[in-house]
């Protein structure tokens, strides 16, 4: 009965400590998401309400991309303020030991991976598709937001008014609630392969059969630099292969759910496009619980320690910059990985087994040591 008492107070002290720390940075970032949103509305066309609502959708998003960091950081919290109140050396002669102690939170962790990933990663799904629901209501009063591919989208057609002509496309940056392009150019050949013409514009909408212009530059042989308000071109663009073309280097991954993911991976290869990245993101959510057991395993030692310890503060500040160095090296496999410069496996569960193992050692050294 004592034990599970235990066990209950440990776990609470984690989910305690997580929920301040998820609140921390909840209110960093909707603070800078209402800055953003308040200088964008210069002229003032959208409500407070709206300017709320806009700072508010996206925060769980962006929270997703530093969940791990969140869960090292409540860890290492909960085991210094256990240790400053001596209730670590209250538990620890009551017979238990660091793995015993370590037990219940790692259970705890592990089962608040299973929630991200399944409630987290849902709710975020929806609340973007929400805000971009709403940046479609509105986007005729406010800046339009665009995102930047992983690369430049290079697209190749027909030029339909002139026979064996062709045009290359490169579409710079995406709005998908309006399905908008961004700082586009358009280059256009002969029958010979021979380029004659550039247009430059600021803005591209592929609707149906046509490509409509807007704020054109166009330069050609008897043309320099001469400026065109609208222009329309028609387009045989194939519209699957298209969306999943913009689906693969434009969309952001934090916004797909465990859900929805396979069927995108299976969209994207239908049209004959490399999904890797996405393959290594559904993998890498599906091991983001294991990733947390580490995060668990290394806050503990780093965070258990004895409050008489003079290195206490540096102790942890080193266990956050070890956390940190998890950070980077696990986004740096995550772009092997999507670059296939190393498998999937290695890129998502090989990485978080060796964090694992890490931890375990680490943990293991500090239980012989005291």
């Amino acid at each position: 009965m004592a034990k599970n008492i235990i066990k209950h107070y440990l776990a609470q002290k984690f989910l305690w400590h997580f929920f301040k720390v998820f609140l921390a940075f909840s209110t960093l970032f909707f603070l800078i998401n209402l800055l953003e949103n308040i200088n964008k509305n210069d002229n003032n066309h959208l409500s407070n309400y709206l300017i709320l609502l806009f700072s508010f959708l996206p925060i769980l998003g962006q929270i997703s991309t530093l969940i791990s960091s969140l869960v090292l950081i409540a860890c290492i919290t909960t085991f210094y303020t256990l240790a400053k109140n001596s209730e670590i050396t209250i538990i620890g002669n009551s017979g238990y030991s660091l793995w015993q102690i370590c037990q219940s939170v790692l259970i705890t962790a592990f089962l608040l991976g299973i929630f991200w990933i399944t409630f987290g990663q849902y709710a975020i799904e929806k609340a973007n598709n929400f805000a971009l629901k709403l940046e479609k209501q509105h986007s005729q009063v406010q800046q339009l937001d665009f995102t930047y591919g992983s690369n430049i989208l290079w697209l190749k057609q027909n030029y339909l008014k002139e026979k064996n002509h062709t045009i290359i496309i490169g579409l710079g940056k995406y709005n998908k609630a309006n399905n908008v392009f961004a700082d586009v150019g358009l280059w256009f050949f002969d029958e010979q392969q021979n380029f004659y013409q550039k247009i430059n514009c600021r803005y591209t909408k592929i609707q149906g059969k046509w490509l409509y212009l807007s704020n054109c530059i166009v330069n050609n042989s008897t043309e320099f630099n001469q400026k065109i308000e609208q222009l329309k071109i028609a387009t045989n663009l194939n519209n699957n292969l298209l969306q999943q073309q913009i689906v693969s280097n434009f969309a952001k991954l934090q916004f797909f759910s465990l859900f929805t993911l396979p069927k995108t991976i299976k969209n994207i290869k239908a049209v004959g496009l490399d999904a890797r990245k996405f393959v290594v993101h559904f993998y890498g959510t599906l091991a983001l619980p294991f990733n947390f057991l580490a995060m668990v395993l290394i806050s503990a030692y780093f965070g258990i320690n004895h409050i008489r310890n003079r290195q206490v503060i540096l102790k942890i500040f080193l266990g956050i910059l070890f956390g940190l160095f998890i950070y980077i090296i696990d986004n740096i496999a995550k772009s092997l990985g999507s670059a296939n410069l190393i498998s999937v496996f290695s890129a998502t569960w090989l990485i978080n087994l060796i964090f694992i193992a890490l931890g375990i050692l680490l943990l293991y050294r500090k239980e012989k040591l005291s």
